[in-house]
């Protein structure tokens, strides 16, 4: 055959078959503090994360809609993505049309934990918090707290339905210890928000959705949670 025959084959080929660009439009994550009034309490209390993903501290857990073909199996762990919020773009060229898929990457773990310790340190005199097994070990050898919260992200899920439209859900379970009145409570909470819109052009205030929307349902979980410990 021909080699200019075989180049314009191959080259129809390539066009067929698609070719795919990514754009990264995420930023890195801010950390605004706890806005929600609560009182303050003379209270010890100590706050622990349980971890999500075996031997991953919450912090550096992630999520995204993994239905799309570059998603993960969410959550998964990132130390990158764990501190920058937004979504990843992927354009696929195709001969006859183009394709556009949107992965939306939030950092629910560190949000979440980030939201929560910063309001418990508005409502207590005193906080301390660990990420895993070690550090909450840590804690009771320092000496054991009035109050003691364990918390437990029993399931977040970022989902794209319907295109375009993104939800977020957030199911908890956390467990209260009051150790001066010796009693021990066990709670869940859900949370849903969405759908809000990925729009194709405004990119900046896309991913100040995103966040806003995560921290939003961050501060209103960690505000129940703390309500719940009496605080």
């Amino acid at each position: 055959m021909n080699m200019n025959i075989c180049l314009r084959l191959f080259l129809l080929a390539l066009l067929a078959a698609g070719c795919t660009f990514q754009s990264d439009r995420s930023r890195p994550l801010k950390s605004p503090p706890y806005t929600a009034g609560l009182e303050r309490h003379n209270v010890h209390l100590a706050v622990v994360f349980d971890q999500v993903i075996p031997d991953k501290p919450l912090p550096e857990t992630v999520w995204d809609n993994p239905g799309t073909p570059w998603g993960s199996s969410s959550p998964f762990w990132d130390r990158r993505y764990s501190e920058r919020v937004g979504f990843i773009r992927y354009y696929t060229d195709y001969f006859f049309y183009a394709k556009f898929e949107t992965r939306v990457i939030v950092p629910f773990g560190r949000i979440f934990s980030d939201v929560l310790s910063s309001a418990a340190s508005n409502a207590c005199s005193s906080v301390q918090v660990a990420y895993d097994p070690a550090g909450a070990k840590r804690l009771a050898s320092d000496g054991p707290p009035g109050m003691q919260v364990i918390v437990k992200l029993s399931r977040f899920s970022v989902v794209e339905e319907p295109k375009y439209q993104v939800n977020y859900s957030l199911d908890c379970h956390y467990q209260v210890i009051d150790r001066v009145k010796n009693v021990s409570r066990d709670y869940d909470l859900s949370r849903k928000t969405g759908p809000f819109s990925l729009e194709m052009g405004e990119s900046a205030a896309t991913v100040d959705e995103i966040d806003r929307r995560a921290r939003a349902m961050a501060e209103d979980a960690a505000t129940e949670i703390l309500k719940n410990c009496g605080l």
